[in-house]
């Protein structure tokens, strides 16, 4: 898009309540898949990992770490994605 039809839609947007992000290739890795008909096998799965820090100041209430996996990049529940729970533990 032009610069002048993003800066409208960035004056748009914060007019509302929008999060505007920049879009990125996903990457893809094999994981283990389950069917009835194949068994075990190991296909490509696109991976998209969001760390989250919660808090104020000093004091962080919650950290963790949402991973969706799904066989398309759309990597939403209603584009057939999952979470992959969990992802890592941080702390003790």
């Amino acid at each position: 898009m032009s610069e002048a039809a993003w800066r409208n839609a960035v004056a748009a947007a914060l007019r509302g309540p929008w999060v505007v992000q920049e879009r990125v290739p996903l990457p893809q890795e094999r994981y283990p898949t389950w069917s009835e008909t194949a068994g075990l096998q190991f296909t490509l799965r696109y991976v998209d990992s969001d760390p989250c820090v919660f808090g104020v100041g000093e004091e962080v209430a919650a950290a963790r770490c949402l991973t969706r996996i799904a066989g398309v990049s759309l990597l939403n529940v209603s584009a057939g994605g999952g979470a992959a729970p969990p992802t890592f533990l941080l702390g003790n």
